[in-house]
């Protein structure tokens, strides 16, 4: 608070908060626009002179205001609620004005944080992809037996989620007169202990699936609680569908397998009188299997039709795994074998379809017995298929397992060179045919 004198405005006195407020300065005696330069511009010496020159009181609320309130220091915005009113004389003339201000500044600058502040939850309130809604609990007369909510607010995008126009202000019940009840309840225990829940569940009266997350907010005798809406009727019905794909692949996979089963039973019952006849006509041609020497054309043939026998039981047999072949694996009979046998079986196997095909075939062997630890089913079967793709390429072709290079093997064609020639180092190497396996022992 200040009292000025006369029109030129001279100060008489001054109280100390007028003093914090404008700073330390040589007021006593001299006019405002000396002690206060900084306000020139300002409108504050207008505001004055017309109180002196009519006597009526000027009341200003927040009024910006720049202050030097250091010497030497830059301006200094604050805001202050200001009241000039005119003093007079015994005569009933206006002789000085008296002013009084209240520094604002702080409540000014937590006004306009909380204002962004507002603007910042308005604005991610509207923007947000979920619906958003603020209830508040209403209880029953003389009871706190949950009832009702009243919806206090909601976003726009609550109307996209659930269909609902018009929500603030009214009741959930007001709203959806035929709600479920365990809706009520749910968001009840919110608002009474303040354990957040989230939930997902399928309303009827909406005739959708909706995600919710409700939180308690504020204090808890207002029992308000957040809400946080997403339709997800879409997702629900694309789980729903990938459910039923699900499990009608496994129904498809069952019927697999149980097709494979029956069909490996199927093969298996004429392998049997097969087996038996090979072993009569051995018996009616008295030839051994040591000793196919006495008809050397049918003893070969005999062995040749055993062994395949042999290998079509074994493939059978893999078919009657059901849990190997559904997990798309195949157990390795290892055993030391000769590569000599192995590619003798692959050759039989394949020899008259590269005759049909009118094709040769050359096979060179090294000199030295190499024994491997391997499958020689498996592996058989390795180089039968590449026997009989092949010849799919050129006239001719060439088996051959070089010697002095017991850990490598070559397929090749004449004039192509579709090879599998894999290093040390277990890599593959893949033709541009497409002819390519693993032949590392």
């Amino acid at each position: 608070m200040a009292v000025l004198r006369g029109p030129e405005h001279v100060y008489e006195m001054v109280n100390d908060r007028y003093v914090e407020l404008v700073g330390k300065r040589d007021q006593i005696g001299r006019t405002v626009r000396q002690v206060l330069p900084e306000l020139a511009g300002q409108g504050f010496y207008e505001l004055l002179d017309k109180v002196f020159a009519t006597g009526e009181q000027f009341i200003g609320t927040d009024m910006p205001i720049a202050l030097q309130r250091q010497a030497g220091a830059p301006t200094e915005m604050r805001y202050i609620d200001l009241v000039y009113t005119a003093l007079f004389d015994a005569t009933g003339s206006v002789n000085g004005v008296l002013l009084h201000g209240v520094d604002q500044t702080e409540r000014k600058k937590a006004q306009t944080a909380l204002h962004a502040s507002q603007e910042r939850y308005r604005m991610l309130f509207e923007s947000m992809a979920q619906g958003f809604g603020l209830v508040q609990m209403l209880a029953g007369q003389g009871s706190h037996a949950p009832v009702d909510f009243r919806i206090l607010e909601v976003n726009a995008m609550v109307h996209k989620h659930t269909g609902l126009l018009g929500a603030s202000g009214k009741t959930l019940r007001e709203l959806a007169p035929d709600l479920d009840n365990r809706w009520v309840q749910r968001i009840a225990q919110v608002a009474l202990t303040g354990q957040s829940v989230h939930f997902e569940d399928f309303s009827k009266l909406l005739n959708r699936w909706l995600e919710v997350f409700a939180h308690r907010v504020g204090e808890h005798a207002k029992r308000t609680v957040a809400l946080l809406l997403s339709d997800i009727t879409a997702r629900k019905k694309a789980e729903q569908e990938l459910q039923q794909l699900a499990a009608s692949l496994a129904e498809t996979d069952r019927r697999k397998t149980e097709f494979l089963a029956t069909l490996a039973h199927e093969l298996r019952n004429p392998l049997a009188p097969i087996t038996a006849g090979l072993g009569i006509m051995r018996m009616q041609t008295g030839l051994a299997r040591s000793d196919p020497s006495q008809n050397p054309l049918v003893g070969k043939t005999l062995d040749m039709l055993e062994r395949q026998v042999g290998q079509m039981v074994n493939l059978i047999n893999d078919l009657l795994d059901i849990a190997r072949i559904s997990g798309g694996k195949l157990e390795l009979r290892r055993e030391r074998v000769q590569l000599g046998s192995i590619v003798s079986a692959a050759v039989e196997t394949s020899q008259p379809h590269i005759e049909q095909a009118g094709h040769a075939l050359h096979v060179r062997m090294p000199e030295e017995v190499l024994v491997l630890d391997a499958d020689p089913m498996r592996i058989a079967q390795v180089l039968a298929n590449l026997l009989n793709n092949a010849p799919q390429c050129q006239n001719s072709c060439r088996l051959r397992f070089p010697a002095g290079y017991p850990h490598r093997s070559d397929i090749s064609c004449l004039e192509n060179l579709i090879h599998i020639t894999p290093p040390n180092s277990k890599s593959r190497r893949l033709s541009k045919r497409g002819i390519a396996a693993r032949s590392q022992f």
